[in-house]
């Protein structure tokens, strides 16, 4: 690896040190994943530099095949019943029965109620990673 010299973190001031990362970015609509980048790494705050010529060998390397490829599972964070439900809290209304019948039959996802909600809101995540383990 050249070891190339960075300047001092443009957040924090602490010092950058070369690395081999990996880089996540959208291409279009596709996920590319980098890995074995090498880059600059803030010591303290991770912020991470990448050089212009490591950023046009990432475009190039786009142009060939891929070494492998992998499935990304894809997440929704919230139902459309839910986020109607907190618009229409933040305008101080009462959602219609239709904003809720359009979110229902918009959704592949099952819809959360009103007690599901509360329970979530009120777990401990942090013990709930732990039993996952």
């Amino acid at each position: 690896m050249t070891s190339r010299r960075y300047s001092s973190c443009s957040y924090c001031g602490s010092a950058v040190e070369e690395r081999h990362i990996r880089v996540e970015t959208w291409i279009g609509d596709t996920l590319t994943v980098f890995e074995d980048v090498p880059a600059g790494v803030c010591s303290h705050c991770g912020e991470e530099y990448l050089g212009a010529d490591t950023q046009e060998k990432m475009f190039a390397l786009t142009k060939s095949a891929p070494r492998r490829t992998m499935d990304v599972p894809v997440y929704g964070f919230t139902d459309p019943l839910t986020v109607a439900k907190a618009a229409a809290k933040r305008k101080g209304q009462q959602p219609s029965e239709r904003a809720f019948d359009a979110a229902d039959e918009e959704s592949d996802v099952p819809l959360t109620s009103d007690e599901e909600i509360s329970k979530l809101m009120e777990t401990d995540f942090e013990e709930w990673e732990d039993s996952e383990r």
